[in-house]
């Protein structure tokens, strides 16, 4: 069935449309409608390139190093956790030269869990620096030269039977994850930097919350106190007299500052092992 306007419904809807198209919201409805959605779709295509780069640079997307991140954050545990000072047992006096070796006993054994972990997880390193290299075929494919030969050779290899199209995606699925293997090796340099870095943060951590946990044991003065120091008090004409006095005290404190710091500096760093100096000259 057809449909029929009379004419002064017609006039009237007109006279309307004229009316309402001379406000400015719905005369430049189409023009900002269109903009926005053109916006939004800038964005989101900004959105999609930022992450495509992203996902070419960080290693916890990469299959490559994604296991072996987490594999070698656990690794780092005991070098966040092993303690660098040990506090006494129990609520008794001790003298600082009692206190002061039990610090360097402490450092030793520390400094023995240190090297365990880092020469653990330079060995898991150092598997995960030849697997990437050999997928890659480094240093025989490494330059563009040489990937080039080696794709001029993939042309001239007589086809096997069956289908072309198949050789076809076969070939360039070869191609494809020799290009993605190249480019996870260029990135081991900073896969090495970046597990140096989680060793070093680690071993910062544990330095500084063993200097906090001691600082806090001094100022304490509730019933859950640990550490106390004995010292002998004397009264002479000079006035009070204390042994050791409160300079031998701090001292004691700068020394074992020293300590814990020099076993962390003192561990080795693996971007100067001897495994990984080829990938920074």
């Amino acid at each position: 069935p057809s449909e029929v306007t009379s004419l002064s419904s017609f006039m009237r809807e007109s006279a309307l449309f004229n009316i309402i198209s001379k406000i400015r919201f719905f005369s430049r409805y189409l023009k900002l409608k269109t903009f926005s959605q053109w916006l939004k779709n800038v964005r989101l295509k900004h959105f999609y390139s930022t992450r495509r780069k992203l996902c070419s640079s960080l290693f916890n997307s990469k299959k490559t190093f994604a296991s072996s991140i987490v594999e070698l954050k656990k690794m780092s545990h005991d070098l966040a956790t092993y303690p660098l000072i040990r506090m006494p047992p129990t609520r008794e006096g001790i003298v600082k030269e009692k206190f002061f070796n039990m610090m360097v006993d402490q450092k030793a054994a520390a400094m023995d869990a240190f090297r365990n972990a880092v020469d653990n997880i330079e060995s898991k390193l150092v598997a995960v620096v030849d697997r990437v290299t050999k997928h890659a075929d480094v240093p025989d494919l490494a330059t563009p030269e040489a990937l080039e030969q080696y794709l001029t050779a993939l042309e001239t290899v007589r086809l096997p039977r069956g289908s072309f199209k198949q050789f076809k995606e076969n070939t360039n699925r070869r191609i494809r994850q020799l290009k993605a293997a190249m480019n996870d090796y260029t990135l081991l340099p900073n896969f090495i930097r970046l597990v140096d870095l989680i060793c070093a943060e680690a071993l910062f951590t544990n330095a500084l919350q063993g200097m906090t946990h001691l600082h806090d044991e001094l100022i304490r003065r509730d019933d859950e106190k640990l550490l106390f120091f004995i010292i002998a008090v004397s009264f002479g004409k000079d006035g009070v007299s204390f042994v050791p006095p409160e300079e031998e005290m701090l001292r004691l404190h700068e020394e074992v500052t020293e300590e814990v710091v020099g076993s962390v500096t003192s561990v080795p760093r693996l971007v100067v092992a001897r495994h990984f100096r080829d990938h920074f000259d």
